[in-house]
């Protein structure tokens, strides 16, 4: 049997990182982005998910980071739901 000439799937590379540990710190960079942007977008609105962050952990298996929504009061989900019906009439309604 010949031997392997390349790395492993999930062994580390030259930078000392596992694949899977590298799609997740990008992953990690993406949610903390998105969740950033929602944060902003939804102040402008005057509306807070108290609750809004970037899970620290990575999905075992994917590398996956998630942005958790949370929970909030029902008030300001009403509010929020009205924001995005809003926001989609708009973009259905064209420039």
């Amino acid at each position: 049997m010949a031997a392997s000439t390349g790395p492993r799937p999930n062994t580390p590379a030259k930078s000392g990182r596992s694949r899977l540990q590298r799609i997740a710190a990008e992953s990690r960079a993406a949610a903390r982005a998105a969740e950033a942007e929602l944060a902003d977008a939804l102040r402008q609105a005057g509306l807070v998910l108290p609750s809004l962050a970037t899970e620290h952990q990575a999905d075992y298996f994917t590398g996956i980071v998630l942005v958790d929504l949370g929970r909030a009061r029902p008030d300001v989900v009403s509010r929020l739901a009205a924001l995005v019906r809003r926001g989609v009439a708009a973009a259905e309604s064209g420039p």
